[in-house]
């Protein structure tokens, strides 16, 4: 990842990676992986979707 970067894309890039860390996992239901969140985190939830 690019040191120049907004704290917006960094976060959006660390939600992507938890999904794929989450989907690589035997017991995982890929299908039904979902964000909760609040206030910040709700608009990263928002734009991860």
């Amino acid at each position: 990842m690019a040191q120049r970067q907004c704290l917006q894309t960094k976060n959006l890039h660390d939600i992507s990676a938890a999904v794929d860390a989450l989907q690589g996992l035997p017991f995982t239901d890929r299908d039904r992986i979902g964000i909760i969140s609040h206030s910040m985190g709700g608009e990263q939830a928002y734009f991860s979707a």
